[in-house]
């Protein structure tokens, strides 16, 4: 029994690599903390709080201005775990997504190829791409996604089990994601099956109608809220800084973003360069070997890539914003979000390059091994390699290090129920996640009446930081405070009292005469807190 999964799934226990390579360097998990540490880990770990009986968990936030049922995930049923240990949930999820991610995948790519070795490398390969779709924290649409294909295009007898899964994957799929999947069939339907006898039209509509109805009643409360309240930030949009029409500029960003390459436009050794060089390398080799080929159907897929980036490109420029800038829909869903479908289509290409150049797959073994690791890259260096290595290194990549309990609990000592305001680089959400109330924080959804006094909080400051006030009138779901000048803020600290808070958080003095410095925590860095007088 051992030995026929070992022969059938020689590649399986890659995906463990992350976890057992985390231990050994730095004795704990690590992950990419960008929109999961930062704003996702924390939304569940409120919904957690909610469901097991708090119900004013919510009040933590933007001076009690949210509402739990703005929360994405808030009738989700994965969210219910979350009234366990945040952390333990999280990376039960993780191991739970890849390990369905990958025995999905297998199960549609056996359509395809029957090499179990070549079969198991590229569901690997899928599986160590969820990290691009946020992985798990936001439920289970891509660990699912090739099994939905499957349903839709290769299972002839459709039984209830099967609406059932396709029930509970849409149920516990985010629909910034999930929203784009109606496009994503079709795309498969014209240009992969278009004959006849590969096609099953009850079969095809009646699931697609029981995934949206699913996905629909699982986002109720998201419908209620921007039907009978509101209006919320992203309503009221205006241009910023999008670039001009440059043919040059144009095809340099195409290029970039096609091949995960906009590391290249900065410090060649930074986080985007761990996440993305996995991609990098991918795509460099397995898109160039597509036009040794013949296979009509990888030309097709990298036709659909191209064109995907020449739209969402399109649409970062001024021509399309001016354009659309008045369309509801398309302030509130990011369109960005249909290239989390590439992780599918870019492990499709690997099953069906593997098929005919079959030497790939030692580079596609590098490739899995890097996607699995690449979270170490950046503390590793920065703990371990001289070039790199920084003193009293905080390793923002792990739950410990990022929310830094011991010092907060402190804070939270000192703060008691009173709100905080944190200044940048300072993560707002990390005061959150320790208990503390704020009137700053990351949020996709929130009133826009309270972006408008928290913008009187800042407006001096924007008038020195072009690129934030950009930010902010485009949407602005970071709702930070960033100082210029530590000695000489512009920060309206007394207007911060009205708006709610008493105490400021930061890693720098400030040198103002409405702050009173009450405590400093030295750990492995300094963090200061003021009382707003």
């Amino acid at each position: 029994m051992i030995n026929k999964f070992i022969k059938d799934h020689p590649f399986f226990f890659f995906i463990f690599f992350s976890y057992f390579f985390s231990f050994l360097f730095f004795g704990k998990l690590t992950l990419f903390y960008f929109d999961k540490l930062d704003h996702e880990i924390v939304y569940n770990s409120i919904l957690g709080k909610f469901y097991k009986g708090d119900w004013n968990a919510a009040n933590i936030f933007l001076n009690g201005e949210i509402k739990i049922y703005y929360l994405r995930r808030f009738l989700q049923p994965f969210s219910l775990l979350y009234i366990f240990d945040t952390q333990i949930v999280y990376w039960l999820n993780d191991v739970l997504g890849k390990i369905l991610a990958y025995f999905l995948f297998y199960i549609l790519s056996k359509k395809i190829i029957k090499n179990p070795f070549f079969l198991s490398l590229s569901s690997v390969f899928y599986a160590s791409c969820l990290e691009y779709t946020q992985g798990l924290i936001q439920g289970y649409l891509f660990s699912g996604l090739p099994y939905l294909i499957y349903l839709f295009f290769f299972k002839t007898n459709i039984k209830i089990k099967h609406f059932l899964i396709v029930a509970f994957i849409s149920l516990n799929s985010d629909i910034n994601s999930a929203f784009f999947f109606f496009f994503f069939i079709f795309f498969f339907f014209f240009f992969f099956f278009k004959k006849k006898k590969n096609f099953y039209n009850k079969n095809f509509f009646s699931l697609l109608f029981f995934f949206y109805f699913f996905l629909i009643l699982g986002h109720l409360n998201i419908f209620y809220s921007l039907i009978f309240e509101g209006p919320f930030n992203r309503i009221v949009m205006q241009r910023g800084s999008e670039f001009e029409f440059d043919l040059i500029f144009f095809f340099k960003k195409f290029f970039l973003n096609l091949y995960s390459a906009n590391f290249f436009k900065d410090n060649i050794f930074n986080y985007q360069l761990a996440r993305d060089l996995p991609i990098f390398i991918f795509k460099v080799f397995f898109y160039f070997s597509i036009f040794f080929t013949k296979e009509k159907k990888l030309f097709i897929i990298l036709s659909i890539i191209i064109l995907l980036h020449l739209f969402l490109l399109f649409i970062s420029s001024r021509t399309y914003y001016d354009i659309t800038v008045s369309i509801p829909i398309l302030k509130i869903f990011n369109t960005g979000y249909i290239l989390t479908y590439l992780i599918f289509l870019n492990s499709l290409i690997s099953i069906l390059i593997l098929n005919k150049i079959r030497i790939l797959y030692y580079l596609l073994i590098i490739v899995a091994i890097l996607l699995q690791i690449n979270s170490l890259l950046v503390p590793f260096a920065k703990n371990y390699i001289p070039y790199f290595k920084v003193e009293n290194y905080r390793n923002y990549y792990t739950f410990e290090d990022y929310y830094l309990k011991n010092t907060y609990s402190q804070i939270k000592n000192i703060v008691k129920e009173n709100r905080v305001i944190s200044i940048f680089p300072i993560d707002p959400m990390v005061s959150v996640m320790n208990g503390i109330k704020v009137t700053d924080g990351y949020h996709n959804f929130y009133p826009l009446s309270y972006k408008k006094k928290f913008l009187k909080l800042i407006e001096n400051e924007l008038k020195q930081n072009k690129t934030y006030e950009d930010y902010l009138l485009r949407g602005g779901n970071r709702l930070y405070v960033r100082i210029n000048d530590s000695k000489n803020p512009k920060i309206n600290f007394l207007y911060a009292k009205k708006l709610g808070a008493e105490y400021v958080i930061s890693r720098q003095i400030i040198h103002s005469n409405n702050l009173n410095k009450v405590a400093e925590f030295k750990d492995k860095e300094t963090i200061y807190l003021f009382k707003i007088k």
